[in-house]
């Protein structure tokens, strides 16, 4: 019984069929039909924005917290948004380093010099099709981010920080 609905799934997702839920719906049930059994679960925990306060053309910093409770290896792509437009974007690795790597910072950068001065909301995000609990692959701050006018005399600086209220980062000795 397995079988055909990996077929069926090909025939949707190939034959160039644009309904993204459903073919979403096909892939997983036709992944679990095939006896892969895996359960993958990546959760934001964190993100830091610093400066908090910019002129246009500075860089922003931003570091987001990934805990990996996923079996096995992969990749999915992590995401950085300000009011809605992705930022900055890179390739997140899971799995590959055992135990010891079930935690990681990942750190992008975005460059401003584009930017209209004004507030920008942050969210950080980890996107991955097979994810068993997608609500928690997010996390957004809940204070905005201030461009400032380029050569403007406001003082920029300061950080703004989104936690998982589930998590306890490790204290250092």
């Amino acid at each position: 019984m397995g079988r055909p609905l990996v077929v069926i799934a090909a025939l949707v997702v190939f034959s160039g069929f644009q309904y993204p839920a459903f073919a979403r719906e096909i892939r997983l049930f036709s992944s679990e039909a095939e006896g892969n059994g895996m359960d993958v679960n990546l959760i934001v925990r964190e993100v830091r924005v610093t400066p908090a306060r910019a002129r246009a053309g500075e860089p922003i910093r931003i570091e987001m917290i990934v805990e990996n409770h996923a079996e096995g290896a992969g990749s999915a792509r992590a995401s950085i948004t300000a009011n809605g437009r992705e930022v900055a974007t890179a390739l997140y690795s899971y799995g590959f380093g055992g135990e010891g790597s079930r935690v990681t910072k990942e750190t992008f950068v975005w460059d401003t010099k584009d930017a209209i001065p004004g507030e920008y909301r942050i969210k950080g995000s980890v996107f991955l099709w097979e994810d068993s609990s997608p609500s928690d692959n997010e996390l957004e701050i809940d204070k905005p981010v201030v461009i400032l006018p380029a050569g403007s005399a406001d003082h920029p600086g300061g950080s703004l920080l989104a936690r998982d209220p589930r998590y306890r980062p490790a204290v250092k000795q």
